[in-house]
């Protein structure tokens, strides 16, 4: 082994063994729970130091509403949010404007950044139920941030339909904000998602409402007649920043490890080696491949290296959820889930 290969190998290994072992460790806190009446407090420390508490709101034994508060630094009390790479862009402002004409408000009363006892709110969850105890329509609100692009304010309503079992069948998507325009691209996405009569999903197909509408969609196949999947295949769309058009820039295929199934929360465990077996990312725009995992268990040490550093960013998104690599949720919505390094505040 020559020299430099002993040397890339010493500094990605560190990175390597991370997305090999599983996901990320979750941030290194501890939680601690108070319930009193409908009300239950959880927080979270640091090196025995608070930052930040969970609310969460119950009606007949329900969480209907769930706020996020971060302990505020003395040390930046004053500093402000950090923008996103859109901030004042023509597409930014072409949404305001577009926003302002429609008229759309968010009347969802929901005030982020108050600040009390020391915590300033950061994220907001309600939720209404059916009377089988399933959500129907989730209002979110509060802050993310993704590796380059930067902090986005998302304001969205979500819309949730069943079949006769129970089961996911349509989600209706409202983004009341420039930021969250920009992240899913429209006013108002409709999704639909087909199962076969084992109820697996075989088809999720989100419609974006743009002018003209684009349509996102996962497909799915299975090992066997088992409900753990073999391959997804997303075909996800962004906006041109030239044209200003939604249109298809990347095609997600993935092939899954052993007992991975479409439902439940294993799905979630981004695992190279693991859960996940292979991946490819297929640019649509410039009609190559941009990240090309399909052999990575036949590659050596060095190359599953420098795949890890490539795939780190890719990861870090993951963390928002399975979205751009399973289509939207087919499972019941679980709006404060909190998942290995998932969790819904973020």
């Amino acid at each position: 082994m020559t020299f430099a290969k002993r040397t890339l190998g010493f500094l990605y290994a560190p990175i390597t063994l991370f997305l090999l072992q599983g996901n990320l460790l979750a941030e290194n806190s501890k939680e601690k729970a108070i319930a009193k009446d409908n009300t239950e407090v959880i927080e979270l420390k640091k090196d025995e130091k608070i930052i930040g508490k969970i609310i969460y709101f119950y009606k007949d034994n329900l969480k209907v509403r769930g706020e996020y508060w971060e302990a505020i630094d003395k040390k930046d009390k004053d500093k402000k949010e950090n923008s996103n790479i859109f901030t004042d862009t023509a597409l930014a402002k072409k949404y305001e404007t577009m926003l302002a004409e429609k008229k759309i408000k968010d009347e969802s009363e929901v005030n982020l950044n108050i600040e009390k006892d020391g915590f300033r709110l950061k994220s907001v969850r309600i939720v209404n139920y059916n009377e089988k105890g399933l959500p129907v329509y989730v209002i979110c609100r509060g802050y993310t941030s993704y590796p380059v692009m930067g902090v986005f304010i998302l304001k969205t309503d979500y819309s949730y339909k069943y079949d006769t079992n129970g089961r996911l069948i349509e989600i209706e998507e409202k983004n009341i904000n420039v930021d969250s325009l920009l992240l899913n691209m429209a006013v108002a996405n409709s999704t639909k998602i087909e199962r076969d009569n084992k109820g697996r999903p075989i088809s999720v197909k989100k419609t974006i409402g743009s002018v003209p509408p684009a349509v996102e969609v996962t497909t799915y196949s299975y090992q066997g007649d088992s409900d753990n999947m073999a391959k997804t295949v997303y075909q996800k769309c962004s906006v041109d920043l030239k044209s200003f058009n939604v249109m298809p820039s990347e095609t997600i295929t993935i092939e899954y490890g052993d007992n991975v199934p479409w439902n439940g929360l294993k799905k979630y465990d981004f695992s190279m080696g693991k859960t996940i077996k292979s991946i490819l990312i297929y640019d649509e725009v410039a009609k190559k491949n941009k990240l090309d995992g399909t052999k990575f268990m036949k590659m050596s040490f060095i190359e599953k290296s420098l795949f890890a550093k490539n795939l780190y960013d890719i990861y870090k998104n993951e963390q928002k959820g399975p979205k751009w690599r399973l289509g939207e949720l087919p499972d019941t919505p679980e709006p404060f889930m909190i998942y290995k390094d998932y969790k819904w505040w973020e």
